[in-house]
């Protein structure tokens, strides 16, 4: 008998039996232990039994999955010894410890932790709707949760978990009304400016883009404030958009060299509002601060990239500055983007806030987004280039992350006759500082530009010359600048976006955050300093916004799309997702691993196109059982089967199709037979007048593929690879496209190998021949003449025959 043994997670708060003694680690110490006792195959000589508590079950479950073990979870016990799951992803393994689940703790826990890694599959990959059937057919149909059935409870879970990602979405851009966030009603154009004049206080227009925020508050306040002793400051987060916004005397660029303290009236851009030094005086006195894109200006204060010095001490710095001009007098802010989370951060700094809605008329615009495969969205752009007409494209100018800023620019300019303005921060610092003056005059004259979203923070333009508006979304881009983005183009109604698949994880812990940007930029200090710093409470405001950015982008597409749906877009997923690859590639693997099991699993199926679909989105998280129906599926659909009469017809057809590759020898026979459009696919007719004229020098018969061919007839069909072309295509080149082997040099050393090669890639047909004659040297008799075994070409026949003319599955479906 084994000896048992017992594991449990230090401080994890785990009750253990009755006189049973434990051996207890950390996390990472325990992971080492058993790597090492696989290491010494010590595991198949002991039963270890993992105690675990709710917090430590999922991990503890993917140990005990990984290494074979007992897990005891609160007095249940789960055998793991012998559970393999092949193949595994994250998701599929907690999808399996759902399915076998016998207590609330593992259910809840592997549920929780399964949908925080489904949400990031939607809605491009799986909708709502399949999330919730890919974990109610995990569940245990016979477990009871609190009296209630395991399948209720997770349709409540699944539904309360997407609820609250949607109101977490919501908060990022519109603030929770409270005691101290209070909303009125008041006509930006005609009312608002004098109420705020008469009314001293917070204020912040959350109002949609284009809704006059700028034009109609902003501007006029200041122009107004700028005739009184009340110093007031517009800030903005870009030297470009406090430039659009006023341009004159009073811009900040136009008074480098004075002590702005004397000015009565100052348009910055945040960074010199807070970090230079001649602004200190001046915020002092100052009676009125106008903010522009409020949630910009503060991301941009706490990034140590555009800080001088590029430390977090002087980002906590600004910070102190911001907050000292967050207690002036009247504050204004204009943002469409106002999140929950600044306004609680400016609620506990005291201040109370007034939300004023605009209640003129609003100049709403039915803007549509589409979603592409960035490929596809590339290609278009390039299209619309070439066709001679305008593009705006936007993506994240840090080149260093994946370099796709440049790759868009690079093939434009290889593609097209287009040479695109690329405009970020560094195209601005040294080419050309007023790019952003006369921006429209700019966009009409050149056909394409890209951008960097963050240096057209709050840029408006309007023109009808724009014919194609671009969004490729980076992972480093928060999702609030993405809908900024596509609303730069008052005039552009539809939208294009598409997805990076590539996602960085970056921690959301003030801390590890703190060591993140601290340690570096302070190794040579002591230890004390930075203990200091990390206290300060504006070092905290700083990490709390970092984090809150952070967390923003943890759900990236799930996110923004749902933000581009607050703002009250309609959205289009097109061509989205084409997994057909990756699920041939599982049919072969099936078809190897397991081919009994495959056909047992057939013999009992009967297809359910609905049922397919939903296996078919989600391939990539199915348990293995769910993957054998999958390929059932798969195979009945190719084949036009229903059902299948017996074991043995299932056996047949599986044995014939090989893993899928029968399908590609049929769908060449369709080709042959003409049986596609011309016009829709060109190349087919120069691959189908190729396997004709392969048929016809071999003698093959197209419909009964019988044929009957000489060691002349295939020297002809060498000959013909060789010098032949179809419409400018050389046959040799497009045999080997489609997978066959072209030696013309080895059909001369084992004759007949060129005809059996290409037959049976192509066709799968499978070459014999006769021999007559007496015998050679090596006791050969010579080759009469080549002949397709009939048993193999019948099979052909009858399921091409099942594929493209029976009415079987389409009848019933």
């Amino acid at each position: 008998m084994k000896q048992v043994k017992y594991l449990c997670i230090a401080r994890s708060g785990v009750v253990l039996p009755n006189s049973v003694e434990a051996e207890h680690f950390y996390r990472e110490d325990l992971s080492m232990f058993l790597a090492e006792q696989l290491k010494r195959q010590t595991l198949s000589e002991i039963d270890y039994v993992l105690v675990v508590g709710e917090s430590d079950v999922v991990f503890g479950a993917e140990l005990a999955i990984q290494y074979g073990l007992t897990l005891s979870v609160y007095g249940y016990e789960y055998d793991f010894r012998d559970h393999k799951i092949v193949d595994t992803n994250k998701e599929q393994v907690l999808r399996e410890l759902l399915s076998v689940s016998k207590e609330p703790k593992l259910f809840t826990q592997s549920l929780n932790e399964l949908l925080n890694k489904l949400i990031k599959k939607v809605p491009l990959q799986l909708s709502e709707v399949q999330v919730e059937k890919l974990i109610l057919a995990a569940t245990p149909q016979a477990l009871n949760i609190g009296g209630e059935k395991a399948t209720d409870v997770a349709k409540r879970m699944v539904m309360d978990f997407f609820e609250q990602k949607k109101r977490e979405v919501k908060d990022l851009v519109s603030p929770r009304l409270s005691d101290q966030v209070k909303e009125i009603c008041l006509s930006y154009k005609n009312e608002l400016v004098e109420y705020i004049k008469k009314n001293p206080g917070f204020y912040v227009l959350n109002e949609h883009m284009g809704a006059g925020k700028s034009q109609d508050v902003i501007i006029p306040l200041f122009n107004e404030f700028s005739s009184t002793d009340l110093k007031p400051i517009v800030i903005t987060p870009t030297i470009a958009l406090s430039t659009q916004l006023i341009n004159d005397k009073r811009n900040y660029q136009h008074q480098k060299e004075l002590d702005v303290s004397d000015l009565k009236a100052v348009a910055a851009c945040v960074i010199s509002a807070t970090a230079n030094w001649k602004y200190q005086k001046y915020g002092k006195d100052s009676k009125v601060c106008l903010i522009e894109e409020f949630e910009e200006c503060e991301s941009a204060i706490c990034s140590t990239e555009l800080m001088y010095p590029k430390t977090l001490h002087r980002c906590s710095e600004a910070m102190e500055q911001w907050q000292r001009i967050l207690q002036t007098e009247t504050v204004v802010i204009a943002d469409a983007m106002f999140s929950n989370f600044s306004a609680q951060q400016i609620v506990k700094s005291g201040r109370s806030i007034t939300i004023v809605k605009n209640t003129d008329q609003a100049n709403t615009q039915n803007k549509k987004l589409t979603v592409f495969p960035y490929q596809k969205q590339l290609s278009k752009l390039v299209d619309c280039l070439n066709s001679g007409e305008r593009a705006i494209a936007f993506c994240d100018g840090k080149h260093s992350y994946n370099g796709k800023f440049n790759t868009i620019a690079n093939v434009i300019k290889e593609q097209t006759n287009v040479k695109p303005i690329v405009v970020d921060s560094v195209f601005i610092k040294k080419d050309q500082p007023d790019y952003f003056y006369d921006l429209t005059t700019r966009i009409e004259e050149q056909p394409c530009h890209i951008f960097s979203p963050v240096v057209t923070s709050g840029i408006s333009v309007v023109t009808n010359k724009v014919n194609s508006v671009n969004i490729f979304a980076c992972h480093t881009l928060l999702p609030t600048q993405l809908v900024q983005s596509s609303g730069r183009f008052r005039k552009s109604q539809e939208i294009i976006i598409s997805f990076d698949k590539r996602s960085r994880f970056t921690t959301t812990d003030k801390k590890l955050i703190f060591n993140e940007l601290a340690y570096k930029a302070y190794e040579e200090q002591c230890s004390s300093d930075l203990s200091a710093l990390f206290k300060d409470k504006h070092c905290q405001l700083v990490l709390d916004r970092i984090a809150h950015n952070r967390r923003m982008k943890l759900n990236y597409v799930f996110t923004t799309l749902q933000l581009f749906e607050e703002m009250g877009y309609e959205i289009t997923l097109e061509d989205i997702k084409d997994d057909s690859e990756a699920i041939s590639k599982l049919i072969k693997r099936l078809f190897n691993q397991n081919k009994s099991k495959f056909i047992d699993v057939a013999a009992n199926t009967v297809y359910d196109k609905t049922e397919h679909d939903f296996l078919k989105n989600s391939f990539e998280i199915l348990t293995n059982e769910e993957k054998f129906k999958l390929q059932v599926y798969e195979l009945q659909r190719f084949y036009n089967l229903k059902t299948f009469d017996c074991v043995d017809s299932a056996r047949r057809l599986i044995e014939f199709d090989k893993g899928g590759k029968s399908r590609r020898h049929l769908e060449h026979i369709r080709v042959l037979q003409g049986g596609f459009c011309p016009i829709e696919n060109p190349k087919l007719v120069v691959i189908q007048k190729i396997f004709k004229h392969i048929f016809s020098i071999l003698n093959v018969d197209e419909v009964n593929l019988t044929a009957n061919y000489k060691i002349d007839d295939i020297d002809k069909l060498a000959q013909y690879i060789k010098t032949a072309k179809i419409e400018g295509y050389k046959v040799r080149n497009e045999l080997i496209a489609l997978g066959c082997s072209t030696d013309i040099a080895g059909e001369y050393k084992d004759r007949g190998y060129l005809t059996r090669g290409i037959l049976n890639v192509l066709f799968g047909q499978v070459q014999d021949y006769i021999r007559v004659g007496s015998k050679d040297k090596l006791g050969h008799r010579p080759v009469d003449f080549y002949f397709l075994l009939p048993n193999k070409s019948e099979l052909t026949k009858k399921y091409f025959e099942q594929k493209y003319y029976s009415k079987a599955l389409h009848s019933s479906n």
